[in-house]
């Protein structure tokens, strides 16, 4: 994570503030907000703050005694094809 996605979200939560405080939810605000969230900055400010929850979830579970989390695959890719031994075979029996 580097200091600018930091000082993005830090950033993003002062106004939201400022928005929220004022009640300035005009038509303009809603069409520039929308534009953002369609940005790369905003994915990439999401990320990260979806990364410093994480971490500290983490540090709190480990603190109260729980065990890490075991590294799984997220997904497998599969290939199919003619060199794939699996192409053409039947499915085995289910029971």
């Amino acid at each position: 994570m580097n200091s600018y996605t930091n000082c993005l979200v830090i950033l993003l939560l002062i106004l939201y503030q400022q928005i929220y405080d004022t009640g300035m939810m005009s038509n303009d605000f809603e069409e520039a907000f929308s534009s953002f969230l369609e940005r790369k900055e905003y994915d990439e400010a999401e990320s990260a703050l979806f990364s410093m929850v994480r971490i500290a979830f983490l540090v709190g579970w480990k603190a109260a005694g729980g065990e890490p989390p075991v590294p799984q695959k997220l997904f497998e890719l599969i290939r199919c094809g003619a060199t794939d031994s699996r192409v053409n075979k039947p499915d085995p029996p289910t029971e």
